[in-house]
């Protein structure tokens, strides 16, 4: 073809065709009842798949029991918050997953439990060049892919950068943080769950 490419080239140069469903309710306030929330209805709408905001993230269903046993003990209040909550994402996932849409988890980094920041007397825990800051994440994020079955970065897209926006402030130790976190924690993509770092 004059001027263009073969067909080959053509179709590995062609952009992935991904159609992220983003939308999501506002904090605070009551769901919205809308058929949009059906994964079935934005299946056939063409999207391919669904992006779970912060409060539907993996990070508010894991318990920490991998790092200490006793901060969420069974059968408290805590507890019972979060094995509810990460019942609600089993749903919302296993859903999500089965009508044919990858899913996708928002993580806000730099989000500890209040009961592990002061009995750790984590003072400094949203400087992510600390030591004690980047134990207690990869601690997190170690759970959170043991217990949803996540996976971080290169799927569908290729490229792993791809999954980092820099935000206004980010700096340099930010963005290598996350790069650590992928190279030590990312699983097979055995369950479809993609976490954007």
């Amino acid at each position: 073809m004059a001027g263009g490419f073969s067909s080959f080239a053509d179709e590995k140069l062609r952009p992935a065709r991904i159609i992220l469903d983003m939308v999501h309710n506002n904090p605070g306030e009551e769901p919205f009842d809308t058929h949009y929330n059906d994964p079935k209805l934005v299946k056939q709408l063409g999207y391919t798949g669904k992006v779970f905001e912060l409060f539907e993230s993996a990070q508010f269903g894991i318990d920490w029991s991998s790092v200490d046993r006793e901060l969420f003990p069974a059968g408290s209040d805590e507890r019972k918050w979060i094995d509810a909550k990460a019942a609600e994402l089993d749903r919302l996932y296993s859903a999500t997953k089965a009508a044919g849409l990858e899913v996708y988890c928002h993580t806000d980094m730099v989000v500890l439990p209040r009961k592990l920041v002061e009995k750790y007397q984590l003072t400094d825990f949203g400087d992510l060049s600390k030591p004690e800051t980047q134990k207690f994440l990869r601690l997190g994020v170690r759970e959170m892919f043991t217990r949803f079955r996540l996976d971080v970065g290169d799927h569908p897209f290729g490229d792993p950068s791809i999954n980092r926006a820099r935000a206004d402030g980010e700096d340099d130790r930010e963005l290598a943080f996350a790069d650590k976190l992928r190279s030590r924690c990312g699983l097979a993509h055995a369950s479809g769950v993609t976490s954007i770092l």
